[in-house]
């Protein structure tokens, strides 16, 4: 857990791409999790640190879901999630008009 003094240091927002379609999959383990519970697919969520709860912060973006099959492995899963998450603080970060981050009015909902 990030200490709130760090949180508070940053003034807007702060960030962390988390390996799971948030709501479902909190704390660690989350990709293991998604594969022993024979989950479809998964994805990547991006979402503001919130101070004292682990994983709880306003989702901000999801990814496009990548499935998983029987044939899906921790490893390669991983780096897709981490390329996945990325490429979604990439665009949150380039285009700060249209997701109005530094405004604080960012609501996204998986598409």
């Amino acid at each position: 857990m990030v200490p709130d003094d760090i949180i508070e240091f940053f003034p807007k927002k702060m960030l962390v791409m988390h390996p799971s379609l948030l709501q479902k999959y909190r704390g660690a383990c989350q990709i293991q999790h998604a594969i022993l519970n024979r989950e479809p697919f998964t994805g990547t969520s991006v979402i503001e640190i919130s101070k004292g709860i682990f994983d709880a912060g306003d989702v901000l973006y999801y990814s496009e879901p990548v499935e998983i099959t029987r044939n899906t492995r921790f490893s390669d899963l991983s780096q897709t999630l981490a390329k996945h998450g990325g490429e979604a603080l990439f665009k949150i970060l380039k285009d700060e008009e249209s997701f109005s981050f530094f405004k604080g009015l960012i609501k996204m909902k998986a598409s």
